[in-house]
């Protein structure tokens, strides 16, 4: 049975997703002292930024505020050759009509940044949040955390392969890190090619398909908030007629 409160189980998933708490505070579009002020126990977050949470920690919202996780199946998996969603068990892709053996959600993928854009400090800037993210250190173009100006070379090198190993839902993460730069970086499968130029050759997967991968099943956020309401006012008229 999960003892953890609500503060405590904000403070874990902020540490297993290597975020801050000002880095928490700048993807939900608050302060660090009122992050601070939730995992201390405090204060408790808005319903708005309970839902953001979920999304920016890739949590699910049965975890975060019943301390229980939903049963979950299995998420679709991209095809490799025209990036839709495949269905479980699928053993040709329906649009495009590619065999898919060996296809599986379990795959993982490469981001490959081919351009700075215009403003390319915006770029600097998604690459030195990403650079900070846990699960962005395996063949990564950096050897640790780096400032906005120490990715600017890395940057400036375009095309140049970030980072390689991910899964679907940190490709939805670290793409939701380039949500202002000019040009997010391309999506390929990590069995694409070991080189910029292999990468280039075939195909990128659509970045639409790691729209809210990741997320796992279960009770809607809002059905779940609902739930709790109604049994807080359940267990207050309880205790009045007692």
């Amino acid at each position: 049975m999960d003892t953890l409160e609500l503060k405590d189980r904000i403070a874990l998933a902020r540490k297993q997703a290597g975020l801050s708490q000002e880095q928490l505070g700048e993807r939900l579009g608050v302060s660090r002292q009122a992050v601070s002020k939730w995992e201390s126990g405090q204060a408790n977050p808005d319903v708005d930024y309970l839902a953001r949470m979920c999304d920016v920690l890739k949590i699910s919202s049965d975890w975060l505020l019943l301390g229980r996780e939903p049963e979950s199946g299995p998420s679709p998996a991209p095809c490799p050759g025209c990036g839709q969603r495949l269905e479980p068990g699928a053993r040709f892709c329906p649009h495009c009509g590619r065999s898919l053996a060996g296809v599986s959600a379990s795959a993982t993928y490469t981001l490959l940044l081919t351009d700075h854009g215009e403003f390319a400090y915006q770029t600097y800037l998604a690459v030195s949040r990403l650079s900070q993210m846990g699960y962005a250190q395996k063949d990564a173009a950096w050897s640790g955390p780096l400032s906005q100006e120490e990715a600017g070379p890395i940057v400036n090198s375009v095309p140049v392969i970030l980072c390689r190993g991910l899964s679907q839902s940190e490709v939805s993460d670290a793409l939701s890190l380039f949500s202002n730069a000019p040009t997010p970086p391309l999506v390929y499968r990590d069995g694409d090619g070991d080189t910029v130029e292999q990468l280039q050759s075939g195909v990128p997967i659509p970045p639409t398909n790691f729209q809210n991968a990741g997320q796992k099943g279960g009770m809607g956020f809002g059905m779940t908030v609902l739930a709790v309401i109604v049994g807080i006012v359940a267990a207050v008229l309880l205790l009045s007629i007692l």
